[in-house]
């Protein structure tokens, strides 16, 4: 099974529709909602990644208008728990990666802002 992920910036919500496989024809399941919180302001971007080693694909979620991000951990059926963790980035991020930057085996999050400080 494979599933598509995605981010609505009406309804602040985290859409999974899930599908039987690309040689089914895209068949697509009913939307399993898991809502954002709503901190995370004009939903900009979106990256999974297994950020807390359980195995399961986890959402990264940022918004434009105040620079907040949110961490939703997967829950391994198709949706997404409540907000993990959160934080700030500088202004107005457009979009932004998860690597592992600094080398120490975890993956830290880069963004790229319309608007900066210096």
């Amino acid at each position: 099974m494979r599933s598509v992920v995605l981010g609505t910036a009406l309804s602040v919500c985290l859409l999974v529709l899930a599908t039987s496989g690309i040689r089914a024809g895209m068949a697509l399941s009913d939307p399993i909602e898991s809502p954002v919180d709503t901190q995370v302001f004009s939903p900009q971007a979106i990256a999974l990644a297994n950020l807390n080693a359980d195995s399961l694909l986890d959402a990264v979620v940022v918004g434009k208008t105040n620079a907040y991000f949110g961490v939703y951990p997967g829950n391994g059926h198709g949706a997404f728990g409540p907000q993990s963790d959160s934080g700030h980035l500088n202004l107005q991020p457009t979009d932004f990666v998860l690597g592992d930057f600094n080398g120490d085996g975890l993956l830290d999050l880069i963004s790229i802002n319309s608007a900066c400080t210096s």
